[in-house]
């Protein structure tokens, strides 16, 4: 089987887990290893709310909008959900459709946490002044 190696192995293994998500198989290794704490080099504070309406609201003002890859996909969702209705269930097609689904499901996920991930490091990097009052 082929693998990519994001990473060298660092430590002592303790676990190995591996998963199937969508089709595709994960291995996650955990180790564990003397680290130093480190110290972020921020020189600026902001506080951060996570909302409903708002993915961010900022204490200097700043608003990050919602990301919502959900309803980008929704037609594209609904067409596939509509053809695995109409399959006989446990069937080679049925299990085909299944697999188109789930793997535009993982998609949706995977932006989520892409944004997420996107923009807790620009609020983490990005100078800011808070507003005092």
């Amino acid at each position: 089987m082929r693998y990519r190696k994001s990473r060298n192995i660092e430590g002592q293994p303790k676990n190995v887990t591996v998963s199937i998500v969508a089709g595709k198989v994960f291995v996650s290794i955990q180790t564990e290893r003397e680290v130093e704490p480190v110290m972020h080099p921020s020189t600026s504070l902001v506080g951060v709310d996570w909302g409903v309406v708002n993915f961010v609201t900022m204490s200097n003002g700043e608003v990050v909008g919602q990301c919502a890859p959900l309803e980008q996909h929704a037609r594209k969702l609904v067409k596939l959900q509509r053809r695995l209705a109409r399959k006989k269930k446990f069937s080679n097609n049925w299990k085909k459709a299944k697999a188109r689904i789930s793997k535009l499901h993982q998609h949706v996920a995977n932006i989520r946490k892409d944004f997420v991930h996107k923009t807790s490091d620009s609020i983490s990097k990005k100078p800011r002044r808070c507003r005092s009052g």
